[in-house]
């Protein structure tokens, strides 16, 4: 059996975009109220020109709102995607693999009799155009990476169509190794160049 987990470092800028985000927001929110002499220019207006105050500290409560509420979804989701991306773990056995992240939803599991061909791969940054779950469409396949290096190329079948990841891993061959899969199934990773 061969199992792995790592916290990606790039998972930590999902926590510091709301710490950005809030002083940005309260600099927008201290722009939007007025200055105080521009205050006392308002008290000497006439009556009729209260209506006009009123309805700009209108606009400026809704703007206060739209704020406040992107600044509270941002915050909401950057840390959902921080929680879902935190633990990065592939677990290989005689039974199958999986690989991915924490959540289900960003994982893969595929049987050994799924798999039609493995072997050892490189992911690259500039294939997939960063970390994460991307696909490259170059190579037409989809990729979990962590970081730039070795990983795992995967061809297996998901329900009726045959699908193709790629996968960071420190130690492919044990991997795949783990997988105790039929020679039919690992191929050379010279198959990968032609690509």
């Amino acid at each position: 059996m061969y199992t792995e987990s790592k916290t990606p470092w790039w998972s930590y800028l999902m926590l510091i975009t709301p710490v950005i985000l809030i002083p940005v927001g309260i600099k927008m929110l201290n722009r939007a109220e007025r200055p105080p002499a521009e205050k006392r220019l308002v008290e000497e207006r006439a009556l009729d020109e209260n209506a006009e105050q009123r309805q700009e500290d209108e606009i400026a409560g809704r703007e206060l709102v739209i704020v406040l509420t992107f600044i509270a979804v941002m915050t909401v989701v950057m840390s959902w995607i921080f929680l879902a991306t935190s633990k990065y773990s592939v677990e290989a056995s005689d039974l199958g693999i999986r690989f991915g992240y924490r959540s289900g939803v960003w994982s893969n599991r595929f049987s050994r009799q799924d798999i039609l061909q493995v072997y050892p791969s490189e992911c690259k940054f500039k294939e997939f155009g960063g970390f994460g779950i991307r696909y490259g469409f170059k190579t037409k396949r989809w990729g979990y990476i962590c970081w730039s290096g070795s990983g795992v190329h995967i061809e297996a079948m998901k329900g009726s169509k045959q699908k193709r990841y790629v996968f960071s891993c420190s130690d492919p061959e044990a991997c795949i190794a783990a997988l105790n899969l039929s020679p039919e199934q690992i191929v050379t990773p010279e198959f990968e160049s032609e690509e």
